[in-house]
């Protein structure tokens, strides 16, 4: 990824015209303000358009190698607990042609494949590194897990508001997220957070487990604390620079609605449905762990051991 900066006046960071954005404070219609004189409406465009971004798009030199096509006898989707255990249990039955798609780094040091994509012919889009593959598989076991929301507050997407998933990558790289950090919220990523932030030299300098006490993020530009709601009405700041939000965890099911599955309703929450052997509603898909809703440790161990010795029968290798 490249990553420039767009027009500003003197520059970015110290944009003079950033004044209209306290002037406009709830909307910018500029086809209902901008209409009148109509002879200088070509005069309005070109001063907005000069707001708005930068004059032309730059042409991108970038050369990717040709997408790679490969066949494998079962393709899981997903390395957490449950998918792990599918991929020890297939592969200690000796099937060597086992492909993992794992979004996540640190896994023997693989490279970071995401699978963006089920097509009706059944393969399976994957990118790893900067290469594709489209892969077909005899079997498919989508083992997506959940994915970590944020939680409702004002000023929450301020840069140095993270989830989880971004403390971990930052850490991983040997970047600090920050000196300070508060916690709002809580979900099962947690206690990781704190180790992570630990390890880091980070200083956690408060927690606030329900959202709903949290009043604001304070900063204009980056985080600089977070109020508080006390008793008596009165407001608590606390100083930080680092925010990490732990919403709900909820099933990723987009893969799994591709490829066709049934969702189910599961306390609430959109998961997929599996008949309790692991197979979904489309011949040669299977689905494990927390995208079929499940919570407890146990259960997600249990639901990728049960997945992996059904794709094993149905190829005769159990």
């Amino acid at each position: 990824m490249v990553v420039r900066t767009e027009r500003g006046f003197p520059t970015t960071n110290r944009d003079i015209l950033s004044v209209l954005d306290h002037v406009f404070r709830h909307e910018f219609e500029y086809r209902a303000r901008f209409i009148r004189p109509a002879f200088l409406t070509p005069v309005y465009q070109a001063v907005i358009r000069r707001l708005s971004s930068s004059s032309r798009i730059p042409d991108s030199e970038t050369k990717f190698p040709p997408i790679e096509r490969k066949s494998v006898e079962v393709l899981i989707i997903g390395r957490g607990l449950s998918g792990s255990v599918a991929q020890a249990r297939i592969q200690r039955a000796g099937v060597r042609s086992v492909m993992i798609a794992d979004r996540r780094i640190g896994h023997e040091g693989a490279v970071p494949s995401v699978a963006f994509g089920y097509y009706e012919s059944g393969e399976v889009g994957i990118q790893e590194g900067r290469g594709i593959k489209i892969v077909r598989a005899r079997a498919v076991l989508i083992a997506t897990g959940r994915a970590e929301t944020g939680v409702p507050i004002a000023n929450g997407d301020l840069p140095g508001n993270l989830l989880p998933q971004g403390v971990q990558m930052l850490v991983s790289r040997g970047v600090s997220p920050g000196k300070k950090a508060f916690l709002i919220g809580s979900n099962a990523s947690r206690d990781s957070v704190v180790r992570q932030l630990e390890g880091a030299g980070t200083s956690i300098v408060g927690e606030e487990p329900h959202p709903r006490e949290v009043v604001r993020v304070v900063g204009s530009r980056k985080v600089k604390g977070v109020e508080l709601a006390a008793q008596g009405g009165s407001i608590r700041l606390v100083r930080c620079d680092t925010v990490v939000q732990m919403g709900e965890l909820v099933p990723s099911v987009e893969l799994a609605q591709q490829a066709g599955c049934r969702l189910r309703d599961r306390s609430g929450r959109v998961c997929v449905e599996t008949d309790g052997e692991g197979r979904t509603t489309v011949p040669g898909v299977y689905s494990c762990g927390g995208v079929t809703g499940l919570t407890s440790e146990e259960e997600r161990i249990s639901s990728g051991e049960n997945a992996a010795l059904t794709i094993l029968r149905s190829r005769g290798g159990v």
